[in-house]
C-alpha cells in the first residue's frame, strides 16, 4: 500500500485551511484503496479534526510553521514514516526533506509585494523572515516533483521569477466552491441589523490587499452620491 502524506498543520486556519478541509472532504470520498493517507496536523487540532475513513491516520506534530521546531521535529516524524509521496500544502516546510514531495503554491505575493507595514517585527527582523521566505520557498520549488497552483496567471508569474525549466512541473488546478459555503443557510435575521446598503470586505488587512484603496473609492462613491 503506497503512502501519502499530507501538510494539514493550517488546518483551522483561513485561506490555506479552507484549501485544506475541501481537498480532504472530497479525497475522503474518492480515496483509492491501495493508498493509506497520513495526515500531519497540529497538537491543539488534534482532538477536533474527524475524517470518516480508517485509511487516513492523523499524526500529531508539536511544530508549527516558520519555526524552527519545523525543520527538525517535523522532518524527524516525515523521515520516520517513511512516506511514497508528501504534499506540503503550504510554502513554510521542513527545506531537508528531499524524499519525493509535490507542493501547492498559492500564490506569489509575498515575493512581488512586501508587508512590512503590516509586521509587529523591526524592519531589519522582518527582512530577515522575508529572506528567509524566499529560500525556502526556491527550496520547495527546486525540490518538488510537482507544483500546484489555483491559476494559470499564478503559473506564469511563477516561470518570471524562477525561470522556465519549472514550467512542465507546475500544474493550474481551479478550486471550486467550498462545501461548507455550500451547506450554508442564509441568515434572515440579520436584515433587520442591517437596514442600509453595505459594502462586506472578506480578508486579511495587509497591505497588498489594498484596502486603503476600497476605502477611497467607497470615500469618493459618497461624495458622488451627496
Amino acid at each position: 500500500m503506497k503512502k501519502i502524506g499530507i501538510d494539514a498543520r493550517l488546518y483551522f486556519q483561513t485561506g490555506v485551511g479552507t484549501y485544506l478541509r475541501n481537498l480532504l472532504h472530497y479525497l475522503s470520498k474518492v480515496l483509492p484503496s491501495d493508498i493509506q493517507i497520513f495526515l500531519y496536523v497540529l497538537s491543539k487540532d488534534i482532538r477536533h479534526i474527524h475524517i470518516q475513513n480508517n485509511r487516513f491516520i492523523i499524526r500529531e506534530v508539536d511544530a508549527s510553521w516558520h519555526t524552527i521546531r519545523e525543520q527538525i521535529i517535523f522532518y524527524q516524524i516525515l523521515m520516520k514514516d517513511e512516506l511514497d509521496l508528501m504534499h506540503f500544502t503550504y510554502f513554510s516546510y521542513p527545506i531537508f526533506y528531499k524524499r519525493p514531495f509535490l507542493a501547492t503554491v498559492h500564490d506569489v505575493t509575498p515575493l512581488l509585494y512586501k508587508t512590512g507595514k503590516a509586521s509587529m517585527h523591526h524592519p531589519f527582523i522582518y527582512q530577515l523572515k522575508h529572506f528567509a521566505f524566499q529560500y525556502v520557498l526556491g527550496s520547495q520549488i527546486k525540490y518538488a516533483k510537482k507544483i500546484i497552483t489555483p491559476t494559470t496567471w499564478v503559473k506564469k508569474q511563477m516561470i518570471k521569477i524562477y525561470g522556465q525549466q519549472y514550467a512542465d512541473k507546475i500544474e493550474p488546478i481551479s478550486e471550486g466552491v467550498s462545501f461548507e459555503l455550500m451547506k450554508a443557510v442564509e441568515n434572515t435575521s440579520l436584515r433587520k441589523s442591517f437596514v442600509k446598503p453595505f459594502y462586506l470586505y472578506v480578508g486579511n488587512f495587509y497591505p497588498h490587499k489594498n484596502v486603503g484603496r476600497l476605502v477611497e473609492a467607497y470615500k469618493l462613491y459618497r461624495r458622488e452620491e451627496s
